[in-house]
């Protein structure tokens, strides 16, 4: 229908049962027909190299003082050199930004996943972003701009790496 909301109910009776509904946002799957879809990222913009040096990326959703690159490059270097980029839903739970972090060898610090509908998101790992969340060290700093706080002594630096493959391969 070309909606993100959860309104597909009102449409129902335009909708034949007999064919495929495809929509990213569903709370639940009330028809076998119902099928979730998500987003993809183009094979030539990921991302072979990283050197982290920070613990989380510059941009955060919804802070337009951190939307500072003026070029989708600087964008995505800020991700590589990054622990985590934080991410949260806002216009919907799917979004282009989460890929662009995981696809930039970055791992996405979603505030809310925990909150996730079952059938949403449903081509992310949502086990794995969680696990990587509550990683031992890391914390979310709620100042003024909120930002991913990583204690390096408490933190386990080849656990955060065999998770980032897992969701990478997944």
């Amino acid at each position: 229908d070309g909606e993100d909301g959860q309104s597909w109910h009102n449409k129902a009776s335009h909708i034949t049962w007999r064919a495929k509904y495809f929509k990213r946002e569903l709370n639940t799957i009330p028809h076998p027909n119902m099928k979730p879809i998500g987003f993809s990222f183009p094979i030539e913009k990921i991302a072979k190299t990283y050197n982290i040096t920070q613990d989380s990326a510059i941009v955060v959703p919804g802070y337009l003082n951190t939307y500072v690159f003026e070029n989708e490059n600087d964008y995505y270097l800020d991700y590589q050199k990054s622990y985590y980029g934080i991410t949260h839903k806002k216009g919907g739970w799917d979004c282009m930004r989460h890929y662009e972090i995981i696809f930039n060898n970055s791992m996405p610090f979603f505030t809310d996943i925990e909150e996730c509908p079952k059938s949403t998101l449903t081509f992310l790992p949502k086990a794995l972003l969680i696990e990587a969340k509550n990683l031992p060290g890391v914390s979310l700093n709620n100042g003024d701009i909120p930002s991913v706080k990583i204690d390096h002594k408490k933190f386990d630096e080849l656990k955060y790496k065999q998770l980032l493959d897992e969701i990478l391969n997944h």
